[in-house]
C-alpha cells in the first residue's frame, strides 16, 4: 500500500506546500509508505531543507485496491476527473477553496460525496467546522499544524523592524494602505519595514527574530502558517484571523483587527510603535508568551501524533 500526495510544481515559499512534504515524512517515520508526486519529473522544492520521498506521475502505477491519492482541496471539481476509479483523499488546508471555480449551477457534482473519496483531512477548527456543515455525511479529520523550533525559535534581540508576508495578494492590496498611511504620517522614521518574498526558509526566520512586530494580512485562509512562525519567534502579531486563524489570536499575546479595516490596523501599528519605543519589554514578555503558547498548542510532536492517529483510522 502506498500513499501519494499530489503536489503542484511551486518555488514560492507557501506554508501549506511544505506541510504535505512533512506528512510524508511522518508517514514514512511510522512505516507507511508514502510520497510527494509531481507531474514534471525531477521536480522538488528546494526554499526548505528536505529529504522527502518524490514520485513522479509517469512513473506509477497504481494499485487501485491498496494505494490512496491524497488531492489538495484547491482542485476544486478537477477531483471527480483525477483518477476516478483510486482511493482518494482530500487535504483540506483552507476551506475557501472547497468550491474553487465551481460554477453557479444547480447541476454541479462534488467530489466530497463520491465513493471513492475515503476522508478528508483539515487543519483548523474552522475548516473542520465549515466542512462538516457542509458535507455532514464526510468522515473528516482535523490535524494540527507543528512549527519546527528549531527554526522558528524565540529571540528577544529585537530590531525596531515590521515584517509581513503578502502571500494572497489581494485586489485592493491592503498592505499598500497600510505601508503608505504610515508613511504619510511619519510613524515609520526609523522603522525598517521588511516583505517576506521568495526567500529560503531559514531566511524567513532570521527575519522574523529580527522584528518586533509581524502583520497578519491572512484573508480567507484555513489556517495561516506565517503568523504562527512569528509567534514561534517572539514577534507580536497584530492583523487580520482570516478564519483559521481564529483560534491563535488571543487577547494578551497579539492583536486582532477585524477584516479590511484599514485605518484600525494603521491605527494599531502607530500605537504599538510608539509604544514599543517607550516600553519595549511590554512587547519582548507579549512576544515571550505568543511563542510559549505556540511551542505548547502547535509541536511538532502533536503533528505526528495526529497524523498517526488519522491515518491509522483511515486505514483500518
Amino acid at each position: 500500500m502506498k500513499i501519494y500526495f499530489l503536489c503542484d510544481e511551486c518555488r514560492k515559499p507557501i506554508g501549506g506546500i511544505k506541510k504535505i512534504y512533512n506528512q510524508v515524512d511522518i508517514l514514512n517515520k511510522s512505516g507507511f509508505n508514502a510520497f510527494v508526486l509531481y507531474r514534471k519529473k525531477s521536480f522538488r522544492c528546494d526554499w526548505f531543507d528536505n529529504d522527502t520521498k518524490i514520485e513522479y506521475w509517469d512513473n506509477i502505477k497504481f494499485d487501485k485496491q491498496k494505494d490512496y491519492l491524497v488531492l489538495p482541496e484547491m482542485y476544486g471539481k478537477r477531483i471527480n476527473s483525477i483518477m476516478d476509479d483510486v482511493n482518494k483523499i482530500i487535504y483540506n488546508q483552507n476551506c475557501y477553496f472547497t468550491f474553487y471555480n465551481y460554477p453557479i449551477d444547480k447541476k454541479n457534482k462534488y467530489p466530497y460525496k463520491n465513493k471513492n473519496i475515503k476522508a478528508v483531512i483539515t487543519i483548523s477548527s474552522h475548516c473542520y467546522k465549515y466542512l462538516k456543515y457542509v458535507f455532514p455525511k464526510s468522515i473528516i479529520f482535523r490535524i494540527h499544524h507543528g512549527i519546527d523550533n528549531s527554526i522558528f525559535k524565540y529571540s528577544n534581540s529585537k530590531k525596531l523592524q515590521i515584517t509581513f508576508y503578502n502571500k494572497k495578494n489581494r485586489l485592493d492590496n491592503d498592505i499598500a494602505q497600510i505601508f503608505n498611511i504610515l508613511n504619510v504620517r511619519k510613524v515609520l522614521k526609523n522603522v525598517n519595514f521588511v516583505e517576506i518574498k521568495n526567500i529560503s526558509e531559514k531566511q524567513i526566520a532570521k527575519i522574523m527574530k529580527d522584528s518586533f512586530l509581524f502583520l497578519s494580512l491572512n484573508f480567507r485562509d484555513g489556517f495561516g502558517l506565517t503568523p504562527v512562525e512569528a509567534m514561534a519567534c517572539g514577534c507580536v502579531v497584530v492583523g487580520y484571523p482570516g478564519g483559521g486563524g481564529e483560534e491563535y489570536f488571543k487577547k494578551g499575546i497579539n492583536y486582532k483587527i477585524n477584516d479590511g479595516d484599514i485605518l484600525g490596523f494603521v491605527n494599531k501599528i502607530e500605537y504599538i510603535i510608539n509604544d514599543y519605543k517607550k516600553h519595549p519589554n511590554k512587547y519582548l514578555k507579549m512576544g515571550k508568551m505568543a511563542s510559549q503558547f505556540v511551542k505548547d498548542t502547535y509541536s511538532l510532536e502533536r503533528e505526528e501524533r495526529d497524523i498517526i492517529k488519522t491515518w491509522n483510522k483511515i486505514l483500518n
